[in-house]
């Protein structure tokens, strides 16, 4: 008799120390997740030491999970103080998980690809962003299997006509990528080495998580003006969820905003005679 007694002790004082590790590991968890993307946001760390760090908060989640759902099923049925421990540990992980959990979601409504271009034929090549990414990274060379995921999900994505010289739509492009907050890498001046195209590249960064996306203009010359070619790169993951298509799309608007808001350079000329 005694020996049960103790048995159902040793169970007890288990449920009791599971809902109280529940709790911990929550906030451990937590604490985790948000020092994480502080630290890679503001203070440079790398983006391959944060997804390590944020898949570790979620492993500690599921350890959550199991010592909640123990210690919540052993209070339940003997009656014992210390539920409100691991219902608040498990609350604190869902909210934790709500997020990957989402993006799950949204995978099945984006193609499953992280390099976007207008020009998937022949897109804009990186120049400078190549040795800037860090190791783990993905290589900076486009994958020309994304070409018929790209079409299907962004018809929309094409190569930008615009009547204006390839010299003036060098500057209009600078500062359509600064009004949009990206960081310039490098350019390459409009008719470098005797070619008829200009190309600049900037980096660019996610609103949250702070992950660095690599971004190339290309400014061609065209018969009637200049042709525009864009292309927004993730460093990491196997998916952008549609952040590389969002990001060509408002750059695509800045720069018809500022050609529409600027003078051609042409009538300039004819005004000031």
């Amino acid at each position: 008799m005694l020996m049960v007694q103790n048995s159902a002790l040793m169970d007890d004082n288990r449920a009791i120390q599971s809902s109280v590790w529940a709790i911990r590991i929550a906030l451990f968890s937590a604490a985790l997740v948000l020092l994480t993307i502080l630290f890679h946001r503001l203070f440079g760390m790398s983006t391959a030491v944060a997804l390590n760090l944020f898949a570790l908060a979620f492993i500690g989640c599921g350890c959550v999970l199991a010592f909640g759902l123990f210690a919540l099923v052993r209070i339940w049925q003997r009656g014992w103080p210390g539920g409100s421990n691991a219902v608040t540990g498990m609350v604190i992980v869902i909210c934790l998980l709500a997020w990957p959990l989402g993006a799950m979601v949204k995978t099945g409504h984006y193609p499953v690809i992280y390099d976007v271009a207008t020009d998937v034929a022949n897109p804009p090549q990186f120049v400078f962003a190549s040795s800037k990414r860090p190791p783990g990274a993905h290589n900076a060379d486009y994958r020309p299997e994304f070409a018929e995921f790209q079409k299907r999900a962004y018809p929309d994505l094409r190569t930008m006509k615009i009547q204006r010289p390839p010299e003036e739509m060098m500057e209009i492009v600078r500062k359509a990528l600064q009004r949009k907050g990206m960081i310039l890498q490098g350019e390459v001046p409009y008719g470098a080495r005797g070619q008829n195209l200009g190309q600049l590249e900037a980096v660019d960064r996610t609103l949250v998580l702070g992950f660095y996306d690599d971004v190339a203009v290309r400014v061609r010359a065209d018969r009637n003006g200049s042709a525009i070619d864009i292309r927004s790169a993730s460093r990491f993951g196997k998916t952008d969820f549609g952040a590389n298509a969002a990001r060509i799309r408002a750059l695509r608007t800045e720069i018809v905003a500022r050609v529409e808001a600027s003078v051609p350079a042409g009538a300039n000329r004819r005004r000031s005679q």
